[in-house]
């Protein structure tokens, strides 16, 4: 069967460095908690059915994942934060992989970006850098990591442990870093390393080179690289007017939302699109909306409902099965800032979870 694996952020937790980079007590959920309406029936805020969690509550790690797998999603790509031996949002990963009772699957999700403060909204001041060093640094990187590739709930494929890494061209050594951790994956017992590259920006390559495979991740693969060129040339030119326009309405504290698509549009272009190799990962998202990071500079898809997400599930899922692909990526599981996840909310409940079990259970049976 095809493992159906959701993208996972960690953020949703205090630390130290995001009370000095934001104010106390800020987590993921002050964003969205701050959210408000930019146009009419904009669903903003957005509020999880069972309120807002603590990931530093092993308790609520656990019942997201007994919730995972009733809903038959089978693991989480936990997004993976590591530079030089700096380590940030680490505490969910190390506490599912200390309590060995959490019934989940899981793989690493290298978010291998630097931290600027447009994160949500502010200017590009850099606040935690990206840095990649040499063999030396790759091999202690490779050892932090070799703990969690030992553990049983590992997702695998290959019989090699699934690495998933976000901006691939940003890291120019990155063959001779994939051939050190093949080398160290196999010196530790391990057949070596199952890498996946992200297609996530027009700047990252379409060529597979010396990644095992790609994943094609949604929305952001169909909204930079557009099958029409023209039309997606003349929506940059529309998003950079806005931009501008927005310089000034800002002042004023209001504004027009720089970027909105329909989401029945990249839903078209995505299902419709012909795979990029044999082995591409196909994903799914439930929907998008930014804004409560970026306010009206935010990307906003609109028009999700569980029945559309549900047919797109169901045609994505079919191309996973019928190419014998084995996995299925959902963006996301709670990406909550980004409105992009599956977990229940107050208006759509268990809905969308529905779906995915519903599409699930076809194939099962």
């Amino acid at each position: 069967m095809v493992k159906v694996i959701s993208i996972y952020l960690p953020q949703f937790h205090e630390t130290t460095y995001n009370n000095e980079w934001w104010g106390e007590g800020y987590t993921e959920w002050t964003a969205c908690k701050n959210a408000k309406p930019l146009y009419k029936n904009h669903y903003q805020p957005r509020i999880p059915l069972d309120g807002y969690y603590d990931l530093s509550d092993v308790n609520a790690i656990n019942r997201q994942a007994m919730l995972a797998k009733k809903y038959k999603i089978d693991g989480f790509a936990i997004y993976h934060y590591y530079s030089m031996g700096s380590r940030l949002l680490d505490k969910p990963i190390e506490l599912l992989y200390e309590n060995k009772h959490i019934d989940i699957e899981y793989c690493l999700y290298w978010a291998n970006h630097s931290w600027v403060r447009s994160w949500i909204g502010h200017n590009n001041d850099l606040l935690w850098e990206q840095k990649y060093g040499s063999c030396e640094d790759w091999t202690k990187h490779f050892y932090y990591c070799l703990k969690f590739f030992k553990d049983k709930r590992y997702i695998y494929k290959e019989g090699k442990p699934v690495f998933i890494i976000y901006n691939t061209d940003a890291f120019k050594d990155i063959d001779n870093f994939m051939l050190c951790w093949n080398e160290l994956a196999k010196k530790n017992g391990l057949k070596g390393i199952f890498f996946i590259k992200t297609l996530v920006s027009s700047q990252i390559s379409l060529d597979v080179n010396s990644f095992d495979t790609i994943l094609e991740r949604e929305p952001n693969f169909t909204i930079a690289y557009k099958n029409d060129k023209c039309k997606f040339l003349r929506t940059r030119i529309v998003w950079g007017m806005k931009n501008l326009t927005n310089k000034l309405l800002y002042k004023m504290d209001k504004g027009i939302v720089s970027r909105r698509i329909a989401y029945d549009e990249v839903v078209k272009s995505s299902v419709q699109r012909k795979a990029i190799c044999d082995s591409d990962i196909p994903s799914v998202f439930p929907g998008f909306d930014s804004s409560p990071r970026h306010d009206y500079r935010g990307l906003i898809i609109d028009g999700s409902t569980p029945e559309k997400f549900k047919e797109y599930f169901r045609k994505q899922y079919k191309k996973a099965v019928e190419s014998k692909l084995e996995m299925i990526f959902i963006n996301a599981w709670n990406e909550w800032g980004e409105g992009a996840y599956i977990e229940p909310d107050t208006v759509y409940k268990y809905q969308y979870l529905e779906a995915i079990k519903g599409v699930v259970a076809e194939y099962e049976n």
